[in-house]
């Protein structure tokens, strides 16, 4: 059975504005009401249950934590031992909180470029002027960042400082869907369309992924992994119609994002590769996916 643990405690009593007087064992029995109720947003917008923030990993709870605003789930990941302060910088910089990017900094942290991107994404340019006064300078990972946030400003602003690799600005672009800032990478040069590909089938984006092969993709079973792991149906069709065979990798893909009716069509077309799904679906946390792959191992 689970605990509160005073930080995580402390979350509650701020996010539900819960009576400050209230006591540890008034606050407890709540927590076994709320247990289940979506408490808590990930930075890619999936609400988590407060089960499942305590069952995650202390890098992902130091991640969302800061993503959110809150010292105090930031604090429970720290007090637990978690030490990847980067994952926190990135959270408070994809989040916007000023506050909690320097608390970030102010731990240890080795790496600024990972805030630099966060911030970039984010679309705040104090903060990216903010970032770069701190030291960042990977002007390609800001460039990466501004595409996948669409945020033109930033992207005219990485290129201004010297970024110069287009490929990274498409991948972005199609990452996060947007037509104009990919059609802008291609007039400045880029040409990765395969690695384009699987980025729009990784996002999801039809049109983009149609754009890609219009300019010579033809790496279907790249593109199968990314429609796979971002579980997206249609695109995976559309990747077997024109190709693609590796279903092993598909598989995986699938089992890596938790998508079980990827992970199924990956079946039904062949793949017997169950390890590797097994595999997959383990590096992702998806227990779900991990008793599905398991039954098929026992039953094979």
């Amino acid at each position: 059975m689970e605990t509160l643990d005073q930080y995580l405690l402390y979350h509650i009593v701020q996010l539900l504005d819960i009576d400050d007087q209230m006591t540890l064992k008034q606050v407890s029995r709540l927590w076994y009401h709320l247990i289940d109720e979506p408490f808590l947003t990930t930075n890619k917008g999936h609400l988590l249950t407060l089960k499942q923030i305590l069952s995650t990993k202390l890098y992902q709870i130091l991640k969302y934590g800061a993503y959110n605003n809150s010292y105090h789930l930031v604090n429970y990941a720290l007090h637990h031992g978690e030490d990847n302060f980067e994952r926190g910088l990135y959270g408070a910089c994809r989040g916007g909180h000023l506050g909690l990017i320097n608390y970030m900094i102010d731990q240890g942290v080795h790496d600024l470029n990972v805030g630099l991107y966060g911030v970039c994404r984010n679309g705040n340019p104090d903060l990216v002027k903010f970032m770069i006064d701190k030291g960042a300078d990977d002007w390609n990972l800001g460039l990466y960042g501004a595409c996948r946030g669409n945020h033109l400003n930033l992207v005219q602003m990485m290129i201004d400082k010297g970024s110069a690799d287009w490929n990274v600005g498409l991948y972005g672009a199609c990452y996060g869907g947007y037509l104009v800032l990919t059609r802008l990478m291609i007039q400045l040069g880029a040409d990765d369309f395969n690695r384009g590909l699987y980025s729009s089938c990784h996002g999801g984006h039809v049109i983009l992924a149609q754009l890609m092969i219009e300019h010579g993709a033809s790496d279907w079973n790249r593109g199968l992994y990314g429609a796979c792991r971002g579980g997206h149906l249609g695109l995976a069709h559309m990747m077997i119609e024109n190709g693609a065979t590796d279903y092993d990798l598909g598989l995986y893909g699938a089992c890596r994002g938790g998508h079980q009716d990827l992970a199924q069509l990956m079946i039904d077309q062949g793949t017997s590769e169950y390890e590797r799904g097994l595999h997959g679906a383990q590096f992702g946390g998806h227990e779900d996916l991990m008793q599905f792959i398991s039954d098929k191992i026992r039953n094979s």
